[in-house]
């Protein structure tokens, strides 16, 4: 009785801790799209900028599995490239040989 009582208490948390984390996220993500201040430079040239507004966002896992993606949406918020990094969070002078290798 108490080892069923546990386990139904510890997924009931996890699945409260779950719908408010994604209620979370979709209030960060639910913003109108990115509008471009004025610039306030002297040498911008508004005839140079004909592709508008870019945004280059970065995805990644502490996680040695994991690779990070990277987008880059333009301004009317549709993706102009995309990219699968394998070995961002590697490093060259790693004392794992795996880092070492994936550099």
């Amino acid at each position: 009785m108490e080892k069923e009582l546990r386990t139904k208490l510890i997924t009931e948390a996890r699945e409260g801790v779950l719908r408010a984390c994604a209620r979370k996220l979709y209030n960060w993500l639910k913003v109108a799209p990115y509008q471009m201040d004025q610039q306030l430079e002297d040498e911008f040239d508004e005839s140079n900028n004909e592709d508008g507004l870019k945004v280059l966002g970065i995805a990644f896992s502490t996680s040695n599995d994991t690779p990070a993606f990277g987008a880059l949406i333009d301004g009317d918020a549709s993706v102009m490239e995309y990219i699968r990094m394998e070995n961002l969070t590697k490093r060259k002078n790693s004392w794992r040989e795996l880092d070492k290798k994936g550099k």
